[in-house]
Formats: C-alpha cells, sequence, structure tokens
C-alpha cells in the first residue's frame, strides 16, 4: 500500500481515503495538497490492505481511470471493502485521464469540486454498468440481479444493507421480495459453508484455506445469518417464544406469551424475511397445537444445530444490572427488568412487528397503484388500491401513535 505511512494523518482528519491504481497518482495528488491518498500498486485491493486503511477511515473512495479496465479495477476488491463494513465509493474520471494527468489539469479545487459531484456508491454503480450490459435480455438480467444479490449479501451492516436493497430494488425495478429472498438464500449457502467449516475444524481437519473460512460473509453472529429485511423484529419475536414463551401473558384468560405472539403474526408468518426465525415460530405454534410446554430448554436441546445455537444466543445477554446503583448509590429500579416484562415486551413487539409489516403492504400496494396508472388500469381496480392505502396508512398512524414514532409520509 503505497504512501500510507506519509497520509495516515490526512486521512484521520479528513475521514475517507482515496484509493488510487499506481504510485505517480499518488506523488501528483500529494503536490497539489492532496494528501490523504495511497495507491493499491496496480493490484486489486487485498484484505490487508483494506484493515490498513480502516485503521485511520471507514470511508473508501475508489479513483481509478476513465476506460474499461479502470473500471473493471473499481470493482475488484469490492466484496471484501463491503465486508469489512466501509463504506465504499468510485470515482470514474474522463475518459484519456488518469489520477495524474487529471489533478494536473484543473488544479486542487476543480479536482475536489469532480469528486464530490461524481462519487458513486460503489454498489449503484456496480448495478447500474450491469444493467447497461443485460439490455433487455430476460437471462442476463436474471445474472444481473443475483451478481447485485451476492454482492449485498457481503454488507455487514443491517441497516446499510437495507438501504442497498431499497436503492437497487428502485434503480433494477426489481420486486423487493424477490431480491431480499435471493440474498437470504446466498447468506444461507455461505452460513452451511461455515459451520462444515467449523466442524471439520474440531474434528481436527484442516480448515479450508479460501478468503473468509474464519467468518461467514456478513454473519452477525456465530452461525446464524445476519439481520436484513425486517430481521430485527423477527429475531425479536424468536427471543420472545424462546425465552418467554411460557409465561403468562394473561393469567385470568390463562393465555401464555407464545399464544399471545402466535395470535398477532400468524397472517404475516408468509412475509418473515429470515426462514431461521420463522422456523421458531412454526416449531413453537406446533408445541402449541400440541400442548407442550415451550420452553427455553426445548430449544436448546433441539435435533437441529441452528436452532440451538439461536437459543444459546438469544438467552444470554452481554449485560447484566450492576449492584451498585442498589447497594453504593440507594438507586433501584423503577420497573421490573426487562425479563419480567413479558406482557408489555410481548405487546411492544407485535406493535413494532405489525408497523414494519403494513409499511411494507402500504409500499407494494403503492407500486401496484403507480403501475395500473401508468399502464392505465382499470378504474375498479385503482380505487381498490386506493382505499386499501387509507386503511394501511390508519392502521399504520394508529400503531405509530402507541408506539410513540412519527409517521413521515
Amino acid at each position: 500500500m503505497f504512501g500510507a505511512f506519509q497520509a495516515k494523518t490526512a486521512i484521520r482528519k479528513e475521514d475517507y481515503c482515496f484509493v488510487v491504481e499506481g504510485y505517480t497518482g499518488v506523488v501528483s495528488l500529494h503536490q497539489n495538497g492532496i494528501e490523504n491518498v495511497v495507491a493499491s500498486s496496480g493490484t486489486s485491493l487485498t484484505i490487508g490492505q483494506i484493515r490498513l486503511i480502516k485503521r485511520f477511515t471507514n470511508n473508501l473512495v475508489i479513483l481509478y481511470d476513465g476506460d474499461q479496465a479502470g473500471v473493471r479495477a473499481a470493482l475488484r476488491g469490492l466484496d471484501l471493502a463491503l465486508e469489512e463494513d466501509m463504506a465504499v465509493r468510485v470515482v470514474i474520471l474522463p475518459d484519456g485521464e488518469d489520477p495524474d494527468s487529471f489533478v494536473q489539469k484543473v488544479g486542487k479545487e476543480d479536482f475536489s469540486v469532480f469528486i464530490k459531484n461524481n462519487a458513486q456508491d460503489i454498489i449503484q454503480l456496480e448495478a447500474g454498468i450491469l444493467l447497461q450490459q443485460s439490455a433487455n435480455d430476460p437471462t442476463k438480467r436474471a445474472e444481473l440481479i443475483g451478481h447485485i444479490a451476492h454482492t449485498i449479501s457481503r454488507v455487514k451492516n443491517p441497516i446499510r444493507r437495507d438501504e442497498y436493497i431499497r436503492n437497487v430494488r428502485e434503480l433494477l425495478q426489481v420486486d423487493e421480495g424477490k431480491l431480499v429472498l435471493e440474498i437470504n438464500r446466498i447468506l444461507q449457502k455461505e452460513v452451511e459453508k461455515f459451520s462444515q467449516r467449523q466442524e471439520l475444524e474440531s474434528r481436527g481437519a484442516p480448515a479450508s484455506s479460501e478468503q473468509g473460512a474464519d467468518t461467514a460473509p456478513g454473519a452477525s453472529e456465530k452461525g446464524i445469518a445476519p439481520e436484513f429485511g425486517d430481521g430485527y423484529q423477527e429475531k425479536d419475536i424468536a427471543r420472545l417464544l424462546i425465552t418467554a414463551g411460557n409465561k403468562r401473558f394473561d393469567s385470568e384468560e390463562a393465555l401464555s406469551v407464545a399464544e399471545y405472539v402466535l395470535m398477532n403474526i400468524e397472517d404475516v408468518l408468509a412475509e418473515f424475511d429470515q426462514p431461521l426465525y420463522k422456523q421458531v415460530v412454526e416449531i413453537t405454534f406446533q408445541l402449541v397445537m400440541d400442548k407442550r410446554e415451550v420452553s427455553l430448554d426445548f430449544f436448546l436441546h433441539h435435533p437441529e444445530e441452528s436452532i440451538r445455537q439461536l437459543a444459546i444466543n438469544l438467552s444470554s445477554s452481554p449485560y447484566e444490572y450492576s449492584e451498585n446503583w442498589e447497594k453504593r448509590h440507594d438507586i433501584g429500579l423503577s420497573q421490573n427488568p426487562p425479563e419480567e416484562n413479558h406482557r408489555k415486551d410481548a405487546e411492544n413487539l407485535i406493535k413494532r412487528f405489525k408497523l414494519r409489516k403494513i409499511r411494507r403492504f402500504k409500499e407494494r400496494n403503492a407500486r401496484k397503484m403507480n403501475d395500473l396508472f401508468q399502464a392505465n388500469g382499470p378504474d375498479e381496480e385503482i380505487e381498490a388500491c386506493m382505499q386499501l392505502h387509507l386503511k394501511l396508512k390508519a392502521i399504520e398512524t394508529q400503531l405509530a401513535k402507541e408506539l410513540g414514532t412519527v409517521v413521515l409520509k
């Protein structure tokens, strides 16, 4: 990584790092007052180089020549940077220009303006390039969606991943559910590979030497795929069912927490994004139907490793209440701790979950209504969509009010 030592102070100060292809670009930019720049020495970025940059900033700007080779070079190393949870943008210089010639031609100020106006998010750039290449070919378009899904699956941060999914959905005009399903399929395969490697290592077999052998790409917990879509809410439901499913929700009606949760999510079970959390709900439903206890012990001893591991992760908190607050400072809790607030926990969880699903239904209905308008569709279908929109909006507003959140649109 040429120039890293000389650039580290400027990288920290600017909070982003330029990466160029050759050392002449580094020298020329430094001479023109742009010091937060390093070179990958003509190769694609390696994991070591990325982690070196990450010591100083999480923001990476890849700056390459304005030709097809430059574009391809910009896309190499992308997965590695995303797996390291870095924000990656790319600037493609005008045709025939490289960083050295371009900064010499326009100077520091115009160079900075060009960078600001032309920096593109790496996934949107990749999607745009592949979209041009696929044209109207259905086969190539299917390959394109699979390629983009593979790239997004590398993003660890679930919030950033959700944002990428929404952006790509709008750019490619693809159904969000299908894109999420494809990403989930890729993640599941990676988790399975990771589990197999772990099992081999536990038996004393040599670990695979391929990149990523130590962690599943995008994995946020050992052996469990990361959250995306409504994954956080679904995970919370799984947590409540596993750790408190047998607790009483309503003592007068002898209703358990598991029964209350199942009553309220049965109609949207098909909308789950994460198969593992959906499986927990289905297992719980069968236990309730068989009149068996929904206990933590059952999940901890489940025959499937993924269920056992999930139960372990969800039942052990990395935090605990300090006894000093009460013993030393005479400050006690004003309410029961979360693990004892089963009723309130369940009520708020269901409201948050329903709010997410209602918003998804509303977006889907809005897209259908927009398509009908553009196609000059039947008036009765448009009217039905409008009525459904009003109903969903009313439910959304009520749920948001109960949760104390704000509906922006």
